[in-house]
């Protein structure tokens, strides 16, 4: 288990060294070159933080042997976060027309110094092979030892540290065109957001747009879905024809994929995925064991190809903004597949050369109209967009020709079985045509009784399932599967942002109190991320502004959903070849999403931020 000691006392102390700058007069640096066409911005964000978990593991979770890595390695009570953060920022701009921008992040967390704990399924690449049983006994290779250390070599170096990344990278240039019009383009790793979507990124019309950094989705609940898009190597352009029309376009130059919690860290849902897993433990009902299949080799996508056009209007009588889309891109979300040549032989024979991989699909057409306008003093904002062979939520898939044969001759079952590993830029699952709603509205109050301002974000999203085009059988909508996540026609969700403020509570000092909440309302969406009912997060927290250059932020942060459970062995969310839904007790089966993997993570964080 993961112990430190006094962590508390020492973040508290730098905290402190931080907040005494506060009577420094810290300013961002900004060089005098002494040529007025010449403008040089040098901009350091930093950040301390410490969180503490403040929940018991749920037992449930905890025993689950692909989702139980970031749950045992820190106990109630213990440190979760002990992190310091640099964000430097270049900016360099020649006659305000052209320059280029550099930004990078650096950190080092302590809390991951020694991770560690008695799990006997972590998803270490030392586990791969081994067939342990329920109880965590390793059966073979006889004398085997398992690789009990709680962190894969990637997680320790990207979450521990030290370590960095660069972020924005890039040139720009705009030139006037004619009397009216104005054109800019950039080249380079940047951010392009498109439609009005506040907070469901998996719903609005920018999806896909740019991989998400889902750790700040889940480690600070109501973050925008802008906070979350991470910079992408890109070539964008935008002319603004006149003051009503600007038309604008990009292609990209890389793929990335999302960024989620690494398996072993502490708000990590799943083991086996991202760039850290590396093993997927597979459950043998007969054997009453798990095997640890390795990783093989991921399909992504080609790194160009995706694009986008847009077009916004913004006409007089209208008092407002139209836009209107179509982008062809790639899923930055992944699939799984478990590729399993042999597994129609009897025995442990089933197992010789299997490995699982995860598949990202391409070729997502998205058709989009956007409406942003100002009624009765709040900004309204709405995306509709429709998708052609868009990715469904699907089950982990196995890929084994013999046995998808049989299953075409009715000779076993299909669910969930493939007959070949898809080429890079397909997955070989569910893909189907769907039809999405965002709506939101943000509106500020003024002085009340309670307080001296607030600002209100509301969002509702709908996710429509038209149509399943292929791979039905792997559906989590097919009449075959029964987890908690099945996919229903309409999905309903919403988000929730109120902020209260107090201003000049304390000499120099601002005071709010930020809420959020999000939540699945009724139904269980057809995407990935869109919703699931009962299924969400929340946060509620104490926030101090001095002098309005440095911020202190007290949280709570927690989510909730619903989960099944193997509870007799035969209750499993899906049959296998032989038509039977057989599991391993206590061994959860489904969820609502990612939220209910992370119920029994509530945790208090602190952090302290300063821009010079």
């Amino acid at each position: 288990m993961h112990h430190q000691s006094n962590p508390l006392q020492r973040c508290l102390l730098a905290t402190a060294v931080l907040a005494a700058m506060a009577g420094q007069p810290l300013q961002a640096f900004e060089l005098d070159t002494g040529n007025p066409d010449f403008s040089i911005r040098f901009d350091n964000t930093v950040k301390l933080s410490y969180g503490q978990r403040v929940e018991s593991p749920n037992s449930k979770i905890a025993g689950t042997a692909n989702t139980n890595d970031g749950d045992r390695n820190f106990s109630s009570g213990t440190p979760v976060t002990q992190r310091f953060d640099l964000l430097s920022e270049l900016d360099f701009v020649y006659r305000d027309s052209m320059g280029f921008r550099l930004s990078a992040a650096g950190w080092y967390d302590h809390a991951y110094d020694d991770v560690g704990s008695d799990n006997p399924f972590p998803g270490q690449k030392g586990n791969a092979g081994h067939l342990v049983s329920r109880n965590g006994t390793v059966i073979a290779p006889r004398g085997a030892q398992p690789a009990t250390h709680g962190l894969s070599n990637f997680a320790d170096r990207y979450y521990n540290g030290p370590s960095g990344e660069l972020l924005d990278a890039f040139v720009f240039a705009s030139h006037q065109v004619g009397d009216d019009m104005q054109l800019s383009g950039k080249l380079g790793r940047h951010t392009i957001y498109w439609g009005e979507t506040l907070f469901s990124a998996a719903n609005g019309i920018n999806y896909g747009q740019s991989a998400l950094d889902l750790g700040k989705l889940y480690n600070v609940p109501g973050t925008e879905a802008k906070e979350l898009f991470m910079p992408r190597n890109q070539l964008s352009a935008s002319l603004t024809v006149n003051p009503e029309l600007t038309l604008a376009a990009q292609y990209f130059l890389e793929f990335e994929n999302s960024r989620f919690p690494e398996g072993g860290t502490y708000m990590g849902p799943y083991d086996m995925l991202n760039d850290g897993g590396n093993v997927f433990w597979l459950p043998l009902p007969a054997q009453n064991a798990f095997y640890g299949a390795p990783r093989g080799h991921d399909r992504e996508p080609d790194n160009t190809g995706d694009f986008g056009l847009m077009a916004k209007w913004s006409p007089e009588w209208l008092d407002g903004t139209l836009g209107f889309y179509y982008r062809n891109t790639s899923d930055t979300l992944p699939a799984v597949l478990v590729n399993a040549p042999n597994l129609h032989k009897p025995g442990l024979a089933g197992l010789q050369g299997m490995n699982y991989v995860t598949a990202y699909a391409d070729d997502i057409d998205i058709y989009g109209i956007s409406l942003s306008k100002e009624i009765g003093g709040v900004s309204v904002g709405m995306d509709l967009n429709y998708r052609e062979n868009m990715p469904l939520a699907s089950n982990f898939t196995t890929v084994n020709s013999t046995l998808y044969a049989a299953s075409k001759r009715g000779a076993v079952n299909g669910a969930n079985l493939i007959g070949e590993m898809p080429s890079d830029g397909d997955t070989g699952l569910a893909r189907g045509k769907t039809f999405h709603v965002v709506l939101n509205g943000l509106v500020t109050f003024g002085a009340t009784p309670l307080w001296d301002a607030s600002s209100l974000a509301v969002e509702g999203t709908l996710t429509h399932l038209i149509d399943v085009t292929e791979g039905e059988q792997t559906f989590k909508g097919d009449s075959s599967y029964r987890g908690v996540d099945k996919v229903t026609t309409n999905a309903y969700a919403m988000s929730a942002n109120f902020t209260p403020t107090w201003y000049q509570a304390f000499p120099g000092v601002d005071l709010s109190m930020p809420m959020a909440y999000n939540v699945g309302l009724h139904g269980n969406s057809a995407v990935q991320l869109g919703g699931n009912e009962d299924a969400g997060s929340y946060s509620v927290g104490v926030a101090a502004d001095f002098h309005q250059k440095y911020r202190l932020d007290l949280k709570y942060v927690d989510a909730f959903g619903p989960f099944d459970t193997c509870e007799s062995g035969r209750d499993n969310n899906t049959p296998g070849a032989n038509g039977q839904y057989q599991c391993i007790p206590g061994q959860i089966t489904s969820q609502g999403g990612l939220a209910p993997l992370l119920k029994d993570r509530g945790m208090v964080t602190a952090s302290l931020k300063a821009t010079f």
